[in-house]
């Protein structure tokens, strides 16, 4: 296999474009308070396209109904960050198998959220080994509530549940690439994972990023909107001006969407901050329209405005 090598900007405006032109795919609209969110993305998942865009010689995406999939792939394996949607399982495998990609060995799961894990069980069964944050196992392992959702969560079969478990970092090498797995704390949830793919200059971040959507902060698991600028500051550490992005939700990124993305967290957080600070209850607050400058940017997809604001309330 030659060397992944790093995007130039021709290619990367490419792929940046198609993957925007897919951003149809499992399209979830906001609505209020997330009402039916979960069975929607459930029923859409199980008809919904998926789209396979490349990006380097050795990695693609797979954009689908759940979180963005990124597939690293050599002529003797491949490797997954994150694994999608149960209910999408025949349009995950059905792009796999086009794609001409070897077996699957490692899935790496950067949260426990459904949409990030459920596909878990058919990549194990299949002879993946699963890697996640010992917190993600955690979660998977009973009935769990995201009460903003409204929505219970069962514990995840047996054949979907990590057993390479990380209390920090880690690391995968296959290959002509090394996988750089950090562990980022109360961000999006409390086991985050983002992964740097070194040689290719790409970094998947998992619902820590969101982009061009304001995201949702699991605060019940461990999450806060402090541990996502923390976070995404990471991930902006690592990077270089070259370095493309996958967020967890939304087109591929680069550099600057995510210092865009970082503006967007701080700006809302500190507002929020403030008034809350001043004792003004939570639905004054929201009434005050804090991301009215940021709506039209972030504000159409699964997390409307009010409900972002009502999420980074409640953890400052």
């Amino acid at each position: 296999m030659k060397a992944v090598r790093s995007m130039n900007r021709r290619s990367f405006i490419k792929a940046s474009s198609l993957v925007a032109a897919g951003a149809a795919v499992g399209v979830i609209r906001a609505s209020a308070s997330f009402d039916g969110l979960i069975d929607g993305m459930k029923r859409e998942a199980k008809t919904a396209p998926v789209k396979l865009v490349p990006l380097t010689p050795g990695l693609s995406v797979l954009e689908n109904t759940g979180g963005n999939i990124t597939i690293f792939h050599s002529p003797t394996a491949t490797l997954l960050v994150d694994s999608g949607i149960a209910e999408q399982r025949s349009q995950i495998f059905a792009a796999l198998r086009d794609a001409k990609v070897a077996p699957v060995k490692d899935v790496v799961n950067t949260h426990w959220h459904f949409d990030h894990t459920s596909g878990n069980s058919s990549f194990h069964e299949g002879g993946a080994r699963l890697t996640a944050h010992e917190n993600t196992l955690k979660h998977l392992l009973v009935p769990t509530t995201v009460t903003p959702w409204k929505y219970t969560f069962e514990p995840i079969p047996r054949a979907g549940r990590p057993t390479n478990l990380l209390r920090g970092n880690g690391e995968i090498d296959m290959a002509d690439e090394h996988a750089a797995i950090y562990f980022v704390e109360h961000a999006h949830t409390d086991g985050d994972l983002v992964v740097h793919f070194e040689q290719a200059d790409v970094i998947s971040t998992g619902d820590v990023f969101w982009n061009g959507h304001y995201p949702f902060i699991d605060n019940e698991a461990g999450g806060s909107i402090d541990g996502m600028i923390k976070a995404t500051q990471f991930a902006l550490a690592r990077s270089s001006s070259k370095t493309v992005f996958v967020p967890g939700h939304g087109p591929v990124a680069s550099k600057a969407n995510l210092q865009e993305y970082l503006e967007m967290l701080g700006t809302v957080r500190d507002a929020v901050a403030r008034l809350k600070a001043r004792g003004l209850p939570m639905e004054e607050v929201i009434a005050a329209k804090l991301t009215a400058r940021f709506d039209s940017k972030y504000g159409d997809y699964a997390v409307a405005p009010d409900d972002f604001v009502r999420l980074v309330f409640q953890g400052v």
